[in-house]
């Protein structure tokens, strides 16, 4: 869409947070059952949502990643070190 992630994160309901906090825990923890994800949710292991703040940092973290890896690819393709197959 045309809004900036900032914005469309600040205005995203408590229940999609929530859908987004047990996606995230699913992606840590593959395979994982829903009474296991309730039970550590109970237990405190992970939050029943995550705070807004923290998903931006997260998102901002994984683009800074995401941008830092794709330099260095080209920056290996262009010195040389990744050659043709």
């Amino acid at each position: 869409s045309a809004r900036k992630a900032t914005e469309w994160l600040k205005s995203m309901p408590r229940s999609e947070r929530k859908r987004l906090t047990e996606n995230i825990i699913r992606a840590e923890n593959p395979g994982i059952s829903n009474n296991v994800l309730k039970e550590m949710v109970k237990n405190g292991l992970y939050p029943k949502r995550y705070p807004t703040e923290a998903i931006q940092n997260g998102l901002r973290q994984q683009l800074h990643s995401a941008l830092n890896n794709s330099l260095t690819f080209v920056g290996s393709g262009i010195s040389g070190t990744l050659s043709a197959p």
